[in-house]
This record gives structure tokens, C-alpha cells and sequence, in this order.
């Protein structure tokens, strides 16, 4: 999930990430609120088949935190991104993971 536009997700997706099976992959589309909206993430919760309560959110900025607390997602701020540990927990992050 992310608010890149969805060419560029899939790009980097297949690029970086291709060692790994995607369910799904969703990025900015036209028609869809980006994060932190929970239109985005009622689509994916949805594609996989899952209850809020199952989903555990790792991000690395407060849209992140604020994206994962609208979807009643558990939020998890990772601070190898652009965010400090103090900037993710304001914003609402339940968990910090250091590595």
C-alpha cells in the first residue's frame, strides 16, 4: 500500500521485491483517496481476505501510523526510514521495530 502512483509500485515491486509472492499491490489510482483515507486499505484488507484486527501495519512515517489507526490495523513505526521513534509514536504508533 502506498500513495506512489500504481505504475510506479508495480515497477518497484518487480524490481526490488520479486523474490516474494504479492497478493496484492495497490498504489495511487484515480477514484481512490490516498492514505491515510481508508479507501485504500478497506481495498486490500478486503483482497486478502481479512478483519482490521488481523493486519499488522509497518511503516515508516506518521501518514503511515495515521493510515494503519484509521483502518484499526495495528501500527508499527520502523524507524530505518524517514521518521524518528518520537515522531511514529505521536502519530500513533503502537509498536517501534528497530531492524
Amino acid at each position: 500500500m502506498t500513495n506512489k502512483p500504481q505504475i510506479f509500485a508495480d515497477q518497484r515491486v518487480a524490481h526490488f521485491l520479486a523474490r516474494w509472492p504479492w497478493r496484492v499491490v495497490q498504489g495511487q489510482v484515480e477514484g481512490l483517496a490516498v492514505k491515510p483515507s481508508t479507501d485504500v486499505s478497506n481495498l486490500v484488507t478486503s483482497a486478502l481476505g481479512l478483519t482490521p484486527e488481523q493486519v499488522l501495519y509497518l511503516g515508516d512515517s506518521d501518514v503511515d501510523m495515521y493510515t494503519a489507526r484509521n483502518a484499526r490495523y495495528r501500527a508499527v513505526g520502523v524507524i530505518w526510514g524517514f521518521r524518528s521513534e518520537a515522531e511514529l509514536r505521536a502519530a500513533g504508533a503502537q509498536d517501534i521495530a528497530q531492524s
